[in-house]
């Protein structure tokens, strides 16, 4: 299967429901310790701090640029898997999938293990331009999201947050529910020209070491409140925080249904379904979370 972009999952109206716990406003009230990225404009592939969530969020609309990139927190709600998504629909797009007894560290059936875990993961960050020497926002807002390479790491540095070019194992539901963000993603027959390498904690994703890939085929993509994303297994996908006059405000928060897709595990990239095999044994037993 190929990527799909999906408008209009949520309306406006019911993703500003006072009674929604999974927005914002919920997330400022919430004194869940959980790990996050200090500084999201490099290139961190793993939290690098932890905090409440409620002051990783202040921080966050208060122009830091932190990101926000955990499972635990729905893991801990798992009534709020309803308000990732409307579940009726995302089952009919693409198969039942996705009930709360499948939630790592909810499951009580080997059946449903057999069927295929399912973690949720929620995503926030700014998404407004910042100044590469500090850690507050200018407040404006460009064309094009600027990047420059660490003279002594080679890294990507961005001015503004964002999560480097990777691909998982899993089937990918990215819901966008405030702000916006753009998505940059590549088809898995392309790995060999992103200089790919197992994730370096050994968690179950590879990552690319790819400095440009202007030289190589792919889908650009930004999605509004209410929009999705479908990121089929082993597809490379890099995602920036941005600012658009279409969103109210420069606070992106989205979550994912992440779900294990057996046959399409195996069949899009047989040589990484091998690879990964021993660490994703590690994150289903528990041993590697964020």
């Amino acid at each position: 299967s190929k990527p799909l972009l999906l408008r209009g999952l949520w309306t406006k109206e019911e993703l500003n429901n006072q009674s929604r716990s999974l927005s914002l406003d919920g997330l400022s009230k919430e004194s869940l310790i959980i790990p996050y990225f200090s500084d999201a404009r490099s290139l961190l592939l793993t939290p690098d701090d932890e905090a409440p969530i409620r002051e990783i969020v202040e921080g966050i609309m208060n122009g830091r640029p932190h990101k926000i990139g955990s499972q635990l927190y729905v893991k801990q709600k798992p009534e709020l898997l309803a308000e990732v998504a409307p579940l009726d629909l995302v089952t009919t797009l693409f198969g039942d999938r996705f009930k709360a007894d499948r939630l790592l560290g909810h499951i009580t059936s080997p059946l449903a293990l057999i069927k295929g875990p399912l973690t949720v993961p929620m995503f926030v960050a700014n998404g407004a331009p910042q100044n590469a020497d500090d850690d507050t926002s200018t407040g404006e807002e460009e064309a094009s999201c600027d990047a420059r390479l660490d003279e002594q790491t080679n890294a990507t540095i961005k001015d503004r947050p964002f999560t480097g070019l990777h691909c998982e194992p899993i089937g990918n539901v990215a819901v966008n529910l405030h702000g916006a963000r753009e998505w940059t993603l590549v088809e898995p027959q392309y790995s060999h020209l992103l200089r790919p390498a197992v994730s370096p904690d050994c968690r179950g994703f590879f990552a690319s070491w790819a400095t440009s890939i202007e030289h190589v085929p792919r889908y650009v993509a930004r999605t509004l409140p209410g929009d999705a994303v479908w990121v089929p297994p082993w597809t490379w996908h890099q995602v920036t925080y941005v600012s658009d006059p279409s969103a109210e405000g420069t606070v992106a928060m989205g979550a994912s249904l992440f779900h294990f897709r057996p046959m399409e595990f195996i069949s899009r990239n047989p040589l990484y379904a091998f690879l990964l095999m021993p660490f994703l044994i590690g994150e289903f037993l528990g041993s590697k979370s964020q």
